[in-house]
């Protein structure tokens, strides 16, 4: 399989999309590629897909950006809310779980961040759902909590678990 990942567009597929969380298939399939064509929203939707089945959704997230103070975790961090880049929606279609797609949607994040060279402190990603083992995959790609279900990395972070993975 070759993947690739792009800016949602309206010939993708959302409504057969399903990651087994109602509120994340309902953005995707009714929010997502409006907030894409808007330009005043501030959100970008990324989703990724087959070059074989380019219309399928294996995955996608969107970004945003936002402030945040990073202070009651990181003590040497600022108390003033920092710009921050923000996951605010994340799903693998449930055909596609288990197959290292998340991880490849988060490198993509990653490099993402990396690109908009030094422009946000952290990433930040809201965790939709309290499911343990999407936790647990969220901590192993670098992510700290910063509240019940909000998470971050840093920049430092994030170029370390890139080392990892090349």
């Amino acid at each position: 399989m070759a993947y690739r990942i792009e800016k949602l567009k309206r010939s993708h597929d959302r409504k057969r999309f399903d990651c087994g969380v109602d509120r994340v298939n309902q953005y995707l399939q009714k929010v997502a590629r409006q907030q894409n064509d808007d330009s005043e929203s501030g959100t970008i939707v990324y989703c990724l897909v087959d070059d074989s089945q380019p219309k399928t959704i294996l995955g996608f997230f969107s970004l945003h950006s936002t402030r945040e103070s990073l202070n009651p975790v990181l003590k040497k961090a600022s108390t003033k809310a920092v710009g921050c880049l923000l996951v605010g929606w994340l799903g693998v279609d449930k055909d596609a779980q288990s197959m290292g797609i998340g991880k490849v949607l988060i490198h993509d994040i990653f490099i993402k961040f990396i690109d908009y060279d030094q422009m946000f402190a952290a990433i930040i990603l809201d965790a939709i759902t309290d499911d343990d083992r999407l936790i647990k995959f969220y901590k192993r790609m670098g992510f700290r909590t910063l509240t019940d279900n909000r998470y971050f990395v840093t920049l430092k972070t994030v170029w370390a678990t890139l080392s990892e993975n090349d």
